[in-house]
């Protein structure tokens, strides 16, 4: 079933800023699931309210969601 399976999640912000310690907390609860996670290292940049330029964060979707190492992406 899908909730025994141990996925490679890639998380990326494409809209507003993440809150740091939120996403840390996110971050380790899914390893502690079994899951492999990755952040985008644009998930981590601040451009007013939002998570980077909007061309940064369009970048990171479309590197995340066509990479196929993924089994999942988080938005």
């Amino acid at each position: 079933s899908m909730t025994s399976d141990k996925l490679h999640i890639g998380v990326v912000a494409p809209a507003g800023a993440s809150d740091p310690a939120l996403l840390d907390s996110g971050v380790k609860r899914l390893e502690a699931m079994g899951h492999r996670v990755t952040v985008h290292p644009a998930t981590h940049q601040c451009d007013q309210i939002f998570a980077g330029t909007a061309i940064a964060r369009a970048h990171a979707i479309r590197e995340f969601l066509h990479n196929t190492e993924f089994d999942l992406v988080l938005a």
